[in-house]
């Protein structure tokens, strides 16, 4: 049987037309437009695909994944969502990568619409994140509990931190950001590609504007950005503030794959529109960010291994209590502020410190741990 006449149907011809004309209209900023469109696209796609017989399966198969991805392009969550599980009704007419590939598209579809319930209705309210962990002990839809923990506890704290940078504030060292009453991250199923941790961030109860400075969309694509300057080594040029580059430094490093348990960590939009390319974390990136973060002056410097059993960071002076092979416990000082975002997933866990013995004014003697470095990603920290 010939295939071609699936293909050049009158309804096919017209749906890649306003395909590419909602492209084009996306492109010059007529969302409106664009989004019309592509529902018409889909509609006459889908009405197509709908009436390819069940012994073509590969054909019926390709329009139907387009007829849902049109819906999606459109914005119409529900619509997609029908569709999707209309071709799903009839499994043996589809291919079956077909039919995972119109599964995660009704995923797609049934998330949007909560997301957009959860965020008042609101289309432009919430923007994803996907942290994608590949190679070590991760395998294709599993990740020890430990990892994803580590960096979805790095994550959530550093997107409220790029939230306060764009919008100029004094750098927090200690206590709740300010935008934690108006900003909500939310967290979506990993996908069964290596691992994929999703986050959304949106806002809740307000007017959302393009260019505002805690935009959700534009939070993520700061924080994309930042991590391709961190990918880079030129953080310090994008921030232009000390504190702020320490504070990112730490968070990247600490994401970025250490080639043992993680081999790698990619950073991307959650289906976004953007044509912007992933950031890739990798050991390579998390040495140079572990050297940025190594300070160098009149101090000792001292390094060594425990286990890390408190977290202080309340009052004036923040400490931390390691307790090293041989029993006993040394209280070091972290700087206010420098380790807030990061520090939460070493508490009980093998650490290295790399820090400095240094005497105060006073006469004083004082121990700092400028770096605290899980263990098991030792290994790429370069040596001192």
């Amino acid at each position: 049987m010939s295939i071609e006449k699936f293909f050049d149907d009158p309804r096919r011809r017209r749906s890649e037309e306003l395909a590419f004309f909602a492209e084009r209209a996306e492109r010059t900023g007529d969302l409106l437009a664009a989004l019309t469109q592509y529902a018409e696209a889909a509609r006459l796609e889908e009405a197509n695909a709908l009436e390819i017989p069940a012994d073509v399966p590969r054909v019926r198969t390709v329009l139907a994944v387009s007829a849902v991805a049109l819906w999606l392009r459109a914005e119409q969550w529900d619509e997609a969502a029908r569709a999707g599980c209309a071709f799903l009704a009839a499994p043996k007419a589809l291919t079956p990568d077909g039919r995972r590939e119109l599964q995660s598209l009704v995923d797609r579809a049934w998330r949007a619409s909560e997301l957009q319930t959860i965020f008042d209705g609101k289309r432009d309210a919430f923007a994803g994140l996907e942290a994608r962990l590949s190679g070590g002990a991760v395998r294709v839809g599993l990740a020890p509990a430990a990892i994803v923990a580590e960096r979805r506890e790095v994550l959530v704290p550093v997107l409220y931190r790029v939230a306060e940078w764009r919008r100029k504030k004094k750098f927090r060292r200690a206590g709740p950001s300010s935008f934690a009453a108006s900003l909500e991250v939310v967290e979506a199923p990993a996908r069964a590609a290596s691992f994929g941790l999703r986050l959304f961030v949106g806002r809740l109860g307000q007017q959302v504007t393009a260019g505002e400075p805690d935009h959700p969309r534009d939070i993520i694509n700061a924080f994309l950005d930042l991590a391709s300057a961190a990918a880079e080594d030129r953080l310090a040029s994008v921030c232009e503030d000390a504190d702020y580059t320490k504070a990112f430094v730490r968070a990247f490093r600490d994401l970025a794959g250490d080639g043992t348990q993680v081999a790698s960590v990619e950073l991307d939009h959650v289906e976004s529109r953007s044509a912007r390319h992933a950031v890739l974390l990798g050991p390579e990136q998390r040495s140079v960010l572990t050297a940025r973060l190594t300070r160098s002056d009149g101090a000792r410097p001292i390094r060594f291994e425990g286990v890390l059993k408190s977290v202080n960071l309340r009052g004036r002076e923040p400490t931390i209590v390691i307790e090293q092979e041989n029993g006993s416990a040394a209280r070091l000082r972290i700087a206010k502020g420098e380790h807030d975002d990061t520090i939460g997933p070493k508490l009980n866990r093998p650490v290295r410190v790399i820090g400095r013995h240094d005497v105060t004014e006073d006469g004083e003697a004082e121990e700092w741990a400028d770096d605290v470095i899980l263990l098991e990603d030792a290994a790429e920290e370069p040596p001192g």
